[in-house]
């Protein structure tokens, strides 16, 4: 038996990963007690994860050196009753720095001193870089607090779990601009893709790095360990591939009858994600039609409305979601759906208006009504956008093919973008 040995595990994605590298029989094992579970030896081999990578080092009987060196382990082995321990995590990560990472005299500002920090300490060290500073909430020796940031690092870690789902909306208040010699910023977080901290360097213009390279890396090597097969990292490519495509919203947006609905239900469909339309949901949830809630409470109440209900399916992965047409209007609610989605946008052809039948869009009701909304919203509709759909037929299979190829593509060049080792 193999698996994945934590306190709260119920988001995590190690069982995905690892089926796919071929371990069918890997569990999940929530556990307040890490000690019994491992003395007993009952499994072939086992990642560990938070709050455990410390504490499980003291129970087993080999050390690699890169345990040695950080007291941290994330895998281990039994082979004939020895128990071999691994810190994958750093191995990752020397492998993510060194394609990252150009100039060893960067200054280099880690924030956390948990188990990551140290795994992401020691890998930067095994590269040469010595300019580090540490900072935390709850500081040590040698350590500054967050507030303390200073502005001349130019490159900046997160190690701690600050914006990970299910607290999103978590993030440290660090105003970017400020920080005009920052080159990256890296944020191990991996659920979300984008953490506020990430959109927020994003907005800065400042390169960034996500969590889940880092993710998928350290699983290969935790089943390289595990097999004792070093095959697997030829599966690095088509394994993140996999996982982006199935955690990422797809997150459908543009006019009133633009088929952001219709597609969203046929994506979900093919590609098994959940099938969620805001519209619906708060009509479910008023016992009320849109035109008829616009009617009686006002468009005001309704913006409110709709972004908290964005807002809150945003958090969530591995869904298709058909949006209002307005939210794009919502700066809250679009940065809630860039943390988890691929954005797409409609983009409805002028050539098509004439063929719609007009009924129940408030703001939409003849097409001069409907180029008007374009003209308005056309700008922030592509400014939001990761994907463009260029919507000039009604043949679904044309669009249907279009938006498969571009959500592909989408994702090959953020893979592409990683720079690592081929």
């Amino acid at each position: 038996m193999y698996g994945l040995l934590g306190k709260n595990l119920e988001h995590s994605l190690s069982k995905d990963i690892h089926e796919f590298l071929g371990t069918d029989d890997y569990e999940l094992i929530e556990t307040d007690d890490p000690a019994t579970f491992i003395k007993q030896k009952q499994f072939s081999g086992i990642n560990i994860t938070m709050p455990y990578k410390r504490q499980v080092v003291q129970y087993c009987d080999v050390l690699s050196e890169s345990v040695k060196r950080t007291n941290v382990a994330n895998t281990i082995v039994n082979r004939n009753g020895t128990l071999y321990a691994y810190n994958t995590d750093y191995e990752a990560l020397v492998e993510l720095f060194k394609n990252q990472f150009i100039d060893t005299n960067d200054s280099i500002a880690i924030i956390g001193n948990g188990a990551t920090a140290s795994s992401v300490c020691a890998a930067l060290e095994t590269l040469n870089h010595t300019n580090i500073v540490q900072y935390a909430r709850n500081p040590i020796a040698n350590q500054k607090p967050i507030t303390a940031l200073a502005k001349t690092h130019h490159v900046l870690i997160n190690t701690t779990p600050v914006g990970m789902f299910p607290a999103n909306d978590a993030f440290e208040n660090i105003c970017f601009e400020q920080h005009k010699d920052l080159k990256l910023v890296f944020d191990v977080v991996y659920n979300p893709l984008k953490t506020h901290l990430i959109l927020a360097a994003e907005k800065a213009q400042i390169n960034t790095l996500v969590g889940l390279p880092m993710l998928i890396l350290q699983a290969i090597k935790s089943h390289v360990y595990f097999t004792q097969k070093n095959t697997a990292n030829l599966l690095a490519e088509s394994l993140y591939k996999f996982l982006f495509l199935k955690t990422a919203n797809l997150a459908f947006i543009g006019l009133p009858y633009s088929g952001k609905t219709t597609y969203a239900k046929i994506m979900g469909n093919r590609l098994n994600k959940s099938f969620i339309d805001v519209d619906i949901c708060i009509e479910n949830n008023t016992n009320m039609s849109i035109s008829d809630f616009f009617k009686t409470k006002g468009e005001p109440a309704f913006r409110t409305l709709e972004s908290e209900q964005t807002i809150a399916i945003a958090q969530n992965i591995g869904q298709s979601i058909g949006t209002g047409g307005g939210i794009i209007k919502n700066t809250e609610a679009m940065h809630a759906l860039k943390q988890s989605s691929i954005i797409l946008y409609l983009d409805l052809s002028d050539s098509l208006l004439e063929a719609i039948y007009y009924h129940g869009r408030p703001l939409a009701k003849d097409k001069v009504s409907l180029l008007e909304l374009k003209k308005e919203r056309h700008t922030l509709y592509q400014k939001y956008a990761d994907i463009v759909i260029r919507k000039n037929t009604l043949q679904h299979d044309t669009i249907m093919h279009q938006i498969e190829v571009k959500i592909h593509a989408y994702i090959d060049y953020q893979w592409s973008q990683l720079k690592l080792t081929r």
